[in-house]
């Protein structure tokens, strides 16, 4: 296949007869016609194609720049690209720049089907990668950025919001759903969280409204997991089941229950010849959202008598501990993390991964949850082209999840950006990273600055 690719010539009767063999995934069927085919009936299969892994790559191109080499990496094409979009990429310095300039050729200038296809109304679009959030807003206040990104890592934490509106002449966009969810992960193959009655005395424990309120300033909703409620989601807890409320008695009482040695703030022992409870709280510790919030949950799960340790880890530290058997000590017993959906599938992208041992650890079920009802259902889910089908088979799932609490689902992140006022034609999507650049203009004075997201918050003068 490799050389096949690399060799590429569509006047090649070997290569046609190869394209057009009729039991692969992907059959040629004409000059303008490709047919796809499943191994299973798939609800969402065109959004998954709409996702940037299924980009066309042109083979001469790849061909003319080193070609396909087998379990390895074209160096050409890791800084380089040939695009047919409105964008063309410049320059890329991986780490401190990205450059992005109008496509001369793009397909659909003369006469786009519609304003997503629209050709790019600024001719240079630089992206610069800042090493720290005061480095970057020091560039939007002096004017030489003229927008902050709003992609989930990218943006200022909302402990920087008031620096940010502060500075005059600036337009704050959002906030937009993100589809993603923040939550309390347990290994629930390891002591203590292999107990459930620990799990669920935990999460009456947190407070999810006072962290939201506190470090979010509202830029969060509250959910009951997997599936956050981004609008037009029937998926989303279909059986109506409430939040844990926030009972820090309640937690006492279960983990008094199970025997555990509570000492409270106030120097009150519970349970005296019980066992004390400690626990290992891991984050990422240059994420300043989860430092604040990790020291609110320890607040919190102190007023019930537990010691949290907290463990900030660099972000690699985490994914390589993870990399571990749930079973290791080297695997993190309880921490905190985020998952954003790569497209707008909740039941593959949430349910499915989050919750099936089959994508136990770093692929996505990190707190190895297995539970055989909910492996199945998932699975099914998933594959299920009736909507009525699937919502009854989340509902059996959410049922399940609620019992066993194997995370703490914390809130679904809102995204916000900034732009200066002159920038218009601002859309924000979740699921583009950061903002539509094509659709961006720089107002000159005349006719109206039209925007696709609508304005949280203006400051200063016009």
């Amino acid at each position: 296949m490799a050389n096949v690719l690399s060799n590429f010539n569509v006047h090649n009767q070997s290569i046609v007869e190869l394209m057009e063999y009729p039991d692969q995934a992907a059959v040629v069927k004409g000059p303008y016609e490709i047919q796809f085919n499943l191994l299973a009936p798939y609800y969402d299969y065109l959004g998954v194609m709409a996702g940037s892994w299924a980009m066309i790559v042109d083979p001469t191109f790849v061909d003319q720049n080193g070609g396909v080499q087998p379990d390895s990496t074209t160096s050409y094409l890791s800084t380089n690209m040939l695009c047919s979009g409105p964008y063309t990429l410049k320059q890329y310095i991986p780490g401190e720049e990205l450059v992005l300039t109008a496509n001369p050729n793009y397909w659909a200038a003369k006469n786009p089907p519609n304003f997503m296809l629209t050709p790019a109304h600024i001719q240079n679009i630089v992206i610069k990668y800042y090493t720290s959030f005061d480095e970057q807003i020091l560039a939007f206040k002096t004017g030489s950025a003229q927008a902050i990104d709003t992609s989930p890592h990218e943006s200022p934490p909302p402990i920087y919001l008031s620096t940010v509106l502060s500075i005059p002449n600036i337009v704050m966009y959002g906030p937009v759903w993100s589809g993603g969810d923040v939550f309390l992960v347990f290994d629930t193959q390891r002591y203590p969280y292999n107990l459930t009655v620990v799990r669920e005395a935990f999460a009456y424990a947190i407070n999810t409204t006072e962290i939201i309120n506190t470090v979010l300033k509202g830029f969060g909703a509250p959910f009951l997991g997997p599936i956050p409620p981004y609008p037009s989601n029937p998926y989303y807890n279909p059986g109506n089941l409430p939040l844990y409320p926030y009972d820090p008695n309640k937690a006492i009482e279960l983990l008094a229950s199970a025997g555990f040695q509570l000492t409270l703030p106030n120097g009150t022992v519970i349970n005296p010849n019980g066992k004390p409870l400690t626990v290992h709280l891991w984050y990422i510790s240059t994420d300043l959202t989860f430092t604040q919030e990790v020291q609110m949950v320890q607040q919190m799960l102190s007023n019930i008598g537990v010691n949290v340790i907290l463990e900030g880890v660099p972000v690699s530290y985490l994914v390589s501990a993870m990399e571990n058997p749930p079973t290791s000590p080297q695997y993190p017993g309880f921490f905190l993390l985020d998952w954003y959906p790569d497209w707008w599938d909740p039941v593959a992208q949430e349910a499915w991964f989050i919750l099936n041992v089959d994508f136990g650890g770093i692929t996505g079920n990190e707190a190895w949850y297995n539970n055989s009802l909910v492996n199945t259902l998932t699975t099914e889910a998933v594959f299920t082209t009736n909507i009525t089908q699937r919502v009854g088979f989340m509902e059996q799932i959410y049922a399940q999840v609620y019992k066993d609490v194997p995370y703490i689902w914390l809130y679904e992140p809102a995204f916000y950006g900034f732009t200066y006022k002159y920038v218009c034609g601002v859309l924000v999507n979740p699921l583009i990273t950061g903002f539509y650049y094509p659709t961006m203009y720089l107002y000159n004075g005349t006719g109206t600055c039209i925007n696709y997201t609508p304005i949280y918050t203006t400051t200063g003068s016009s």
